[in-house]
């Protein structure tokens, strides 16, 4: 069915819809009936527990108020060996506590969380816990500043230290500073969490409750929902580029494609301003600079540019471009001709590296006329330094030396090498270092001695594809005869995670952590494996078939859910108790099969999902209860006889708010859509069965679905959850009920979404933007179905659902309207804010993933308000956990910069996961934090012996 017919009939639709009063006050992310905990921890009544008859028990007890409790039966050494009750007491309150009673009754058949009567009964007790308090337990994996996250993406020094520049998925910039020592000092991107609202005009905030704001990039949506970009680079973001430090500020430039080249600054305490944020047209003609290289003036007037074009003159290639630091007016040309290579003194070709003295004259390498030229500050020829290959130049700001970094040949192959010269005009050889592989270098002129600061390049012999074969930073001493190492990043967080080393982190979206509530362990990017209670590593660990996501349940086994794109498509169970090391790829986990399982290469009890890859290939989730029940997450795109809309629908939101666009991608997800559709009709052809989701009016046909099986493998329900658009995170409690995450914003009233017109700029009143956020649902009798008034299929007029919409199908976080209401038939709540997620369907990372708990408490990332929010079963809101902080505020109450509260500092918390006993998220691609699970008030009681 055409769009225009879909629109003209939605239109009729909403005619029998009746008014529904506005909503203008910010909203609590729960609704009524669902309430939130009083804050008063303390009990009325101790418990005690009644023997009533055999293998029944009454536990007692009350509190003093409606705060939340939990109710365990525990073993001599404290573990939970039956998970009874939790939840906020009160109104709201779930099974088996009673509603409006502080006073409470639970009763236990004797058995324990699986189903067995426990032995001896009379060695047990009872617990019971008043208010949740998770502290700060430890970071995993080790908390050096030295482990840069992200590739080396720039450096540059001033008189107050060394700024190092780092990049993760998608232009997400980090920024550190260090002393002039090699001492670590600061993170200033994301920014401090101790620097006053004033000191960060420019930056975005969310104000997520009255007179509370959580800071954000100018484009909230970049930190709400996209890939956590704090520094401004809009979206287009070069392979690296040389920074210049100037009056304080350190600029730096995104890569021009698409829309424009864009110069922006931070200052160098973290703090900023509307025209750094923002940033400023730079070289206008330019269609792309991959590569740029800054340098500052030494009077602070001046930012210059030079960049090679990617070996492409008609781009950015044969010119140096400035720019006042005083005004708005894009660069202009310095040296050299724009789109016209030569070798003479007024022309360049190929030029790379740049750097100023002390007094303001301009060096820029030549590298196709294999020299360095030199300029007066008015862009007049000075002298010619010949070298083979140059590639970048530091010129010390207080003796004039100049460090020249470019190829050499040495024994017939060409070598990086660093020569020092002697100042301006005599360039004399006064030595030189080999064997230096660097992609961005810096010279720091205040320090003691002179000091380079290098970074990138790869490791000797290994694939350049990936993080941890990049060099990280490394520091060299000129000892007036050479260069000489004096540190090394990498051996120092090597040294300092002492035997817990996995890597560098990625600085990006990748570092997943999923907890083993059986062992109490923790595992990161589905490979290394960590002790909770410790923090040491343990092992890696591998399982045969590409993995997108596991989960795990208490008989101790693991559930993988594959990656349909490389190889098996299916979930399949191992044991990682029976786990043996062939080699040094890691401890191989065998299979358990699944007695519903099919066999395939390998595997001999795989479950057949119905997983297809579409535009992205990765699935969204899976989980499991403590008895190895497992919910999965499906993506269908096939939609037979709606070709256009299932494609529509596949590749929907590429293009996204604020300039966030990857070059060349919506063409690329088109394709992989297509050889997705392919692979499908040839199956077709082959006598396959391809599923399609059943086709009923109002209900989305593409994008994401849930399915349920019990621990055998049976099928339970085929599409438990109708999702369409997209989900990120599924998980399972014992009585089979499906909690997920949607990437449609819960409305507040039936013209906005929840946290619409809630955020704003520092410094700039008067300009409300809009927060974007997903929505946790909780299903009623394990089945939920999304309503969506643009469905291929509309619903009749007299059968839409007679209530204000529950939720918004969001393409552009700007534009809503009731083309975009959707209905959520089949829940018992919904909670609003889970973030982050993205906007429409085809681009889906990054991806956040919920974790419920044994006690059916869910934790939700919280990316709008920089937090973690508790629910329990009822959908009661138990607490928000954390607050705004970056690296320097994650180490709790022993963080650099302490956030007060709870002391658990958080900027860009993608997943959760824990146990019984602790809590673990990762934060921004740059650590790994874990929780201890404490209660404000606990109290036992002895279990009658029968």
């Amino acid at each position: 069915m055409k769009t225009v017919h879909r629109i003209v009939l939605t239109a009729i639709l909403f005619a029998a819809l009746p008014a529904f009063a506005q909503k203008t006050e910010i909203q609590k992310p729960y609704r009524a009936p669902c309430v939130e905990r009083e804050n008063v921890f303390e009990f009325a009544e101790r418990p005690a527990v009644r023997l009533l008859g055999k293998d029944r028990y009454e536990i007692t007890f009350a509190s003093k108020a409606n705060c939340d409790a939990t109710v365990a039966i525990v073993d001599t050494e404290n573990r939970i060996v039956r998970h009874l009750a939790a939840g906020v007491l009160g109104a709201n309150a779930p099974a088996p506590l009673q509603k409006n009673s502080q006073k409470q009754a639970v009763a236990w058949d004797g058995k324990d969380d699986l189903g067995e009567y426990a032995r001896d009964p009379g060695k047990l007790r009872v617990r019971v816990t008043l208010g949740l308090k998770p502290v700060f337990d430890k970071r995993i994996a080790g908390e050096s500043p030295y482990n840069i996250a992200g590739a080396i993406f720039g450096i540059s020094c001033d008189s107050e230290g060394v700024y190092i520049m780092s990049k993760g998925r998608r232009g997400r910039l980090l920024v550190r500073k260090f002393g002039h020592d090699i001492k670590y000092a600061s993170s200033l991107v994301p920014p401090p969490a101790n620097i006053p609202e004033e000191k960060l005009k420019g930056m975005g905030y969310v104000e997520y409750e009255p007179g509370k704001k959580a800071i954000h990039n100018r484009g909230l949506y970049s930190t709400c929902g996209d890939h956590g970009h704090y520094a401004s680079m809009d979206g287009k973001r070069p392979r690296y580029c040389q920074p210049a430090m100037s009056g304080g500020r350190l600029f730096y430039l995104n890569s021009a494609i698409p829309g424009g080249s864009i110069l922006y600054y931070i200052s160098n305490d973290g703090s900023t301003d509307t025209r750094g944020c923002a940033g400023r047209p730079f070289a206008t003609k330019v269609a792309s600079h991959a590569r740029p290289h800054l340098a500052a003036s030494p009077d602070g007037k001046w930012v210059y540019m030079s960049d090679d074009g990617d070996n492409d003159s008609r781009i950015a290639g044969s010119c140096i471009w400035r720019c006042s630091t005083a005004d708005s007016e894009p660069a202009k040309a310095f040296a050299g001709e724009f789109r016209k290579p030569g070798s003479d003194n007024t022309h360049l070709n190929g030029n790379t590296g740049i750097d100023c003295d002390g007094q303001g004259r301009v060096y820029v390498c030549d590298t196709s006329n294999r020299r360095v030229q030199v300029f007066d500050p008015e862009g007049k020829h000075l002298a010619t330094l010949s070298a083979n290959k140059p590639q970048l130049i530091l010129v010390h700001r207080k003796t004039g030396e100049i460090y020249l970094y470019h190829g050499a040949m040495v024994e017939g192959k060409t070598t990086p090498r660093f020569t020092k010269y002697s100042p301006f005009p005599e360039f004399k050889e006064i030595h030189h270092t080999d064997g230096i592989d660097a992609t961005c270098v810096a010279l720091d002129s205040w320090a003691a001695k002179p000091t380079i600061w290098t970074g990138g390049g790869n490791k000797p012999g290994m694939d350049p594809r990936g993080l941890d074969t990049e060099i990280s930073v490394r520091v060299w001493e000129d000892n007036g005869k050479g260069l000489v190492k004096v540190f090394d990043f990498e051996e120092e967080a090597v040294k300092e995670a002492a035997g817990n080393y996995v890597g560098r982190w990625s600085g990006l979206i990748g570092d997943r952590v999923v907890c083993d509530p059986y062992r109490e362990r923790l595992y990161l990017k589905n490979s290394a494996v960590f002790d909770l209670k410790t923090g040491k590593l343990l092992h890696t660990f591998r399982i045969p078939v590409s993995t997108d996501d596991i989960a795990f349940d208490k008989r101790g086994y693991l559930h993988a859910h594959f990656n349909p794109c490389f190889g098996i498509q299916g979930a399949a169970r191992y044991d990682p108790d029976r786990g043996w090391n062939p080699g040094d790829r890691g401890v191989l986990y065998p299979e358990v099969p699944y007695d519903y399982g099919e066999e395939r290469p390998g595997i001999r009890g795989v479950l057949p999902l119905k997983d297809q890859g579409g535009p992205h290939g990765f699935q969204m989730g899976i989980g499991a209860n403590m008895r190895g029940d497992i919910v999965v997450e499906s993506c269908i795109y096939y939609v037979p006889k709606l070709d256009d809309y299932a494609k529509e629908q596949a590749v929907a939101g590429v293009k996204q708010g604020r300039g966030i666009f990857d070059l060349g991608m919506e063409s690329h997800t088109e394709e992989k859509y297509a050889n997705m559709l392919r692979g499908l009709q040839d199956g077709e052809k082959r006598g396959e069965s391809i599923y399609s989701v059943p086709r009923e009016p109002g209900v989305p046909l593409s994008g994401a679905t849930a399915w349920t099986y019990d621990a055998s493998g049976k099928l339970k329900k085929d599409c438990a959850v109708v999702g369409g658009s997209g989900i990120n995170g599924v998980t399972i409690d014992e009585d089979g009920e499906v909690y997920f995450v949607t990437n449609r914003p819960r409305m507040e009233d039936p013209e906005h979404p929840f946290m619409y017109g809630r955020g704003g700029t520092f410094g700039e009143p008067g300009q409300p933007e809009n927060g974007f956020t997903g929505t946790l649902i909780k299903t009623r009798n394990g089945a939920c179905k999304i309503i969506a008034a643009d469905a291929p299929i509309p619903l009749d007029a007299d059968r839409f659902p007679k209530r204000m919409p529950d939720l918004m199908t969001i393409s552009f976080v700007n534009v809503t309207g009731k083309g975009q209401w959707c209905w959520a038939e089949g829940t018992e709540w919904m909670y609003a804010g889970a973030s982050p997620i993205v906007q429409g369907s085809a681009c889906k990372c990054p991806q956040m993933r919920h974790h419920t708990d044994w006690f059916k408490r869910t934790y939700v990332p919280e990316a709008y308000r920089h937090s973690i929010g508790v629910v329990d079963s009822a959908g009661n809101l138990i607490m928000h956990i954390g607050s705004y902080g970056n690296f320097d505020s994650g180490s709790g109450p022993a963080s650099r910069i302490r956030v007060g509260g709870d002391e658990i500092g958080m900027c860009f918390n993608e997943t959760v996961s824990g146990t019984d006993n602790y809590l673990a998220f990762d934060d921004h691609g740059e650590r790994v934090v874990v929780l201890r699970l404490d209660y404000h008030a606990e109290q036992t009681a002895p279990v009658p012996a029968q």
